[in-house]
């Protein structure tokens, strides 16, 4: 199984997180994030994503 976040071990990957409510822990999400904020991970990095609550957002997948 690969680490990280990464969906295609063959190129990499950039995942970008846009917030459409405000996300955090309590809600399932890695870190605060308010609403309309982005941010984006690598798909190299190892995190995990809280099994709590459930929260409303967009992810992209950017190959590059």
């Amino acid at each position: 199984m690969p680490e990280g976040l990464k969906i295609d071990d063959e190129e990499p990957q950039t995942f970008v997180f846009i917030a459409l409510e405000d996300l955090g822990p309590e809600n399932g999400f890695l870190f605060p994030l308010k609403r309309g904020q982005d941010v984006c991970v690598d798909g190299e990095l190892n995190i995990l994503i809280p099994p709590t609550g459930g929260g409303l957002g967009v992810v992209i997948v950017l190959r590059l």
